[in-house]
């Protein structure tokens, strides 16, 4: 079992870094489904195949649940946000990856980004003008 570092998200699920990883990159720019599976392969990398898809799917219900994250489809530089449940908004990610009959590529089924919850919870007890660089983070 993997060890993961954790921050509380609500009174039933926790922020881990995987977690971070991707609230991280929603906040940086729009983010697809394939860049979240990258994040669950790197999260565990002896992960059985089969679990992939179930894994990804439960990070981004939590993370959708919870309002840090909204799905859409990028339209320039808008997204145009779904206005799903978070539940109709997995079943549709489920739906629409069956149907591709592969592991989803750049630009299919769905685009993320970071709400303004999911910013605020992002930067929680950091420091003013810490930015992070990869593993390394500058002050400015």
């Amino acid at each position: 079992m993997v060890q993961e570092d954790t921050i509380e998200v609500s009174a039933v699920n926790t922020l881990t870094k995987l977690h971070q990883n991707v609230l991280t990159s929603c906040s940086d720019d729009f983010t697809g489904l394939w860049e979240v599976i990258k994040d669950v392969e790197r999260a565990y990398p002896n992960l059985d195949p089969h679990e992939k898809k179930p894994r990804t799917l439960q990070i981004l219900k939590e993370l959708l649940e919870d309002k840090l994250i909204q799905a859409g489809q990028a339209n320039g530089s808008d997204l145009d946000a779904w206005g799903l449940s978070f539940e109709e908004a997995v079943t549709r990610i489920s739906r629409e990856w069956d149907a591709l009959g592969r592991d989803p590529n750049t630009g299919d089924i769905v685009w993320f980004v970071a709400t303004k919850e999911g910013e605020t919870k992002l930067h929680e007890g950091k420091e003013p003008n810490v930015y992070e660089k990869g593993p390394d983070k500058v002050k400015v």
